[in-house]
């Protein structure tokens, strides 16, 4: 059986091939008295740990419940949903923007909570923040497993 780590490195791998992982756009404050981009990567990992240390307590649905209101201001889902259908989102009526979009943050919410769903000493680290450039700051978080093997994160956020 694969331990919960090896889970989540495979749907990592998977996911990579998303268009959506991309163009990882997430939004970050413009306003001076706002908090750094980074904040929003730091309550992300903050919440992808406690559910992974909590994974059995917790459950699916409870692990979904803990992750979707940090995964909801994280990301800019509506803008990533859009980019992901490409060319064919101009297609879409109204009704299936909206169809879609909301099957898209549950699908996204539902692969954190089913996939960060053990905890063997894994540890996350921000490693860096750039300065913004176009509008855009790149902020890289590693997730170390016990044994020191680090899975490096790059988001790219952009300001709203």
């Amino acid at each position: 059986m694969l331990s919960s780590f090896h889970k989540i490195n495979a749907w990592l791998r998977w996911t990579m091939f998303l268009p959506v992982l991309c163009l990882l756009l997430l939004p970050f404050p413009a306003a001076a008295d706002q908090p750094a981009p980074k904040e929003g990567i730091l309550a992300l990992n903050a919440a992808l740990l406690d559910a992974m240390k909590r994974a059995d307590q917790l459950g699916y649905a409870g692990r979904y419940a803990l992750l979707e209101p940090v995964v909801r201001d994280t990301f800019d889902l509506a803008f990533m949903g859009m980019k992901a259908t490409g060319k064919y989102w101009e297609g879409l009526s109204k009704e299936q923007r909206a169809q879609y979009l909301t099957t898209y943050t549950e699908w996204s919410i539902a692969n954190y909570a089913g996939n960060f769903n053990g905890y063997s000493g894994e540890k996350f680290e921000l490693v860096s923040e750039s300065t913004p450039e176009q509008g855009i700051v790149t902020v890289v978080s590693k997730l170390i497993q016990q044994n020191d093997v680090p899975y490096t994160f790059q988001y790219l956020l952009r300001s709203v």
